[in-house]
């Protein structure tokens, strides 16, 4: 028996027109076997499936935050964790996991995660143990800003493969959280970069590289990075250097939305050196991001780490709501179309990851990983904080819907 999904409005994210007053039917194998106008879905139905009506709806494929760390801690909160154990660690990842499913986000790209967390409650996830989100996993990433030499690259990215990580994580420059004199720096060369990118090539995974200027960003594209994190102080340089080499944008403009001059001063908690790197971060991104959408790259949105006031655990929150939704306003409104906005949470992620032939747009054939929201987010993308419905592989999450577990007559709406 499956399960009849109707009284919506549909936006699959390929970039085809919404449907209206629409239905989709979800096979008990977990995938979409069929979308699109109510009357005709109905029809080609037939009997015996459970009914959810999601009253007026827009239904949509589920979020994805293309750059996460699920236990990590930024400034000023991670004196506190000093001596925490491997195991609250991982609770806290539980948690975060856990929160950003309940909120919409079907699917969550890591980038790093101390222990192999990450990699830990993939499996934990995959195995049936716990319920979370899909997991593409990058495991303990610290080795990047610490191993020197070709061969020592080479050899932690092959090392990480083995464990079965899905992606390889590079530094090559520093960043915001770390004293220096400018976050730009580069802490490695470039044939470190590419030992890495290839041999994770060599194993047909994708390698993404934390860069904030243009010396890390020509750097990590021309090595043949999939993706660059961050472009915190992105040039003009760069910017091409991603175009010549066909490399996806991950921006977290967010990061420097939120970590501003007057929160970190009104705070008061932060070392000097902190409210330097993120001054200095926060003055050309958001323009640069602009110049960046004009050159035509294709980007995806991450959250990455937030400076919470109060802190607490779970899921990445900008005033108080899911900050990825914040991201993904952001990214609409220096640049990108609505739809491309939500296409780039949705279908640009699945395709980074490799994982396009069965996520990232509402299709037939696709897994059953959904979301409803009240409002239409190609009318106002704040639309997507109020999320009343998530399905993952055709199991509902959570539902603010009733259903019935009944039969209709084909054709009957």
């Amino acid at each position: 028996m499956g399960t009849l999904l109707r009284d919506c409005t549909v936006i699959d994210c390929t970039g085809a027109p919404p449907i209206d007053d629409a239905a989709v039917l979800v096979g008990d194998d977990g995938r979409i076997a069929d979308v699109g106008p109510r009357g005709e879905v109905v029809g080609r139905a037939g009997d015996g499936h459970a009914v959810i009506d999601l009253d007026g709806d827009t239904l949509m494929p589920g979020l994805w935050d293309a750059h996460v760390h699920l236990g990590a801690v930024v400034p000023p909160w991670e004196a506190n964790f000093r001596g925490e154990t491997e195991a609250h660690y991982a609770y806290r990842c539980v948690r975060k996991a856990q929160d950003n499913l309940n909120a919409g986000v079907t699917s969550l790209r890591t980038m790093g995660d101390r222990h192999n967390a990450d990699l830990q409650l993939k499996r934990a996830i995959e195995d049936g143990t716990l319920v979370g989100p899909r997991l593409w996993v990058a495991g303990d990433v610290m080795w990047s800003r610490e191993e020197a030499g070709v061969d020592a690259f080479r050899a932690k990215a092959r090392e990480r493969l083995r464990q079965g990580v899905d992606h390889i994580k590079l530094f090559a420059t520093r960043g915001i959280a770390w004293p220096a004199e400018t976050i730009a720096h580069t802490i490695c060369s470039p044939a470190e970069l590419r030992a890495a990118i290839e041999e994770a090539h060599r194993w047909r995974k994708p390698a993404t590289v934390h860069a904030i200027g243009d010396e890390g960003v020509v750097m990590a594209a021309e090595a043949g990075a999939d993706s660059v994190e961050h472009g915190f102080v992105l040039g003009d340089d760069g910017i091409r250097a991603m175009v010549e080499n066909n490399c996806v944008y991950s921006p977290q403009l967010t990061v420097t939305e939120a970590w501003n001059e007057r929160t970190i001063e009104d705070e008061g908690c932060f070392p000097a050196w902190f409210l330097k790197n993120a001054i200095e971060a926060r003055v050309v991104h958001h323009a640069a991001f602009r110049k960046a959408v004009e050159a035509g790259l294709t980007f995806v949105p991450g959250v990455d780490n937030l400076t919470r006031f109060p802190w607490s655990p779970g899921i990445e929150t900008y005033n108080g709501k899911p900050a990825l939704v914040t991201e993904i306003r952001l990214m609409a409104e220096n640049g990108l179309t609505k739809m491309q906005a939500l296409q780039a949470a949705t279908l640009n992620v699945a395709r980074l990851c490799r994982a396009d032939a069965d996520l990232g747009t509402l299709e037939r054939g696709k897994l059953a990983d959904l979301i409803s929201v009240d409002g239409d987010p190609l009318v106002t993308i704040d639309a997507l904080y109020d999320v009343r419905f998530v399905m993952k592989g055709g199991r509902v999450i959570r539902s603010d819907h009733r259903s019935s577990p009944i039969a209709f007559l084909p054709g009957r709406p």
